[in-house]
């Protein structure tokens, strides 16, 4: 049996398992999310070392942003002090393994398209919807490695203004037009809001139905795919008979006929898992 290692490095926790090639995860364990650079990076060995417990081929690393082919952090929102930093450098430098680093939202893809929900599809779309909009793309059964997937930073036409799917309908945008709007809920998370009878609420509710339901369409009309897998914390409400209702009024009839809109399976796993599963995907591709 082969192993590897899978990271996946959040804004507040960094989780680190140990799996085999078959997704199986044997060891696990999770730390806080240190912002210094050479801490960040102690406590990433520390935490890599309590899970080795068998000689691994590779590491895979998810992050919450964009990286260089070669493995450097470029661009993360929510850990600016970490950009810079190439883990594909450090950690093979260290370890005498091949590494991998991928958007966080490819992970999850790629987890949910080997192990999870969109298990069997052809073309499959991992959306993550949480502070911000994310997707990883599974096209013709290979995952699209790289940067593409930001599907939150479509361009859309609004009030008369260019905005995007993530101004408009990311859990960070439509919590602080609740608040704005003087919903009584203290610090609410998105699924809160969603579940709330409150007027104010359900006319945020509205909004994320609207919004989510135009970028589905668009990401059918665009890729045709057989499956849109849900991830973030609003995946686990019962959201997804007026998500696929909303979806089929804007999509290609034809195109979005045979397209389902789904929860995840693999829950908050799905991200480190996939992270783990790079080395064995970029084997099978090859």
């Amino acid at each position: 049996m082969k192993y590897s290692i899978g990271i996946d490095i959040g804004g507040t926790k960094v989780e680190a398992v140990l799996i085999n090639e078959k997704g199986k995860v044997l060891q696990k364990k999770r730390i806080k999310t240190v912002k210094n650079k050479s801490k960040f990076l102690t406590n990433l060995i520390e935490l890599i070392n309590d899970v080795n417990t068998q000689h691994i081929e590779g590491i895979g690393v998810g992050v919450p942003g964009l990286v260089s082919h070669t493995g450097k952090l470029l661009w993360l929102p929510n850990l600016k002090t970490l950009e810079g930093i190439n883990l594909k450098e450090d950690l093979e430098k260290k370890y005498n393994v091949r590494v991998y680093v991928q958007n966080d939202a490819n992970c999850f893809a790629l987890a949910e398209f080997r192990l999870g929900a969109g298990k069997g599809t052809r073309t499959m779309v991992g959306l993550i919807i949480g502070t911000g909009i994310g997707a990883g793309l599974v096209i013709n059964k290979q995952l699209l490695w790289g940067g593409a997937g930001e599907v939150g930073h479509i361009p859309i036409f609004h009030n008369n203004n260019i905005t995007s799917f993530e101004r408009l309908g990311s859990g960070k945008n439509l919590i602080n037009n609740y608040k704005k709007l003087g919903g009584k809920i203290k610090n609410p998370y998105l699924h809160d809001i969603i579940h709330s009878p409150e007027k104010i609420a359900k006319h945020i509710t509205n909004d994320f139905f609207t919004y989510t339901g135009i970028l589905l369409a668009t990401l059918v009309n665009t890729l045709n795919p057989d499956k849109i897998v849900i991830g973030g914390g609003v995946s686990n409400g019962p959201i997804y008979k007026q998500l696929q209702k909303e979806m089929k009024k804007r999509a290609v009839p034809l195109l979005v006929k045979d397209c389902q809109v789904v929860k995840n399976k693999l829950g908050d796993s799905a991200g480190v898992i996939g992270a783990g599963l790079l080395l064995f995907e970029d084997k099978h591709n090859s």
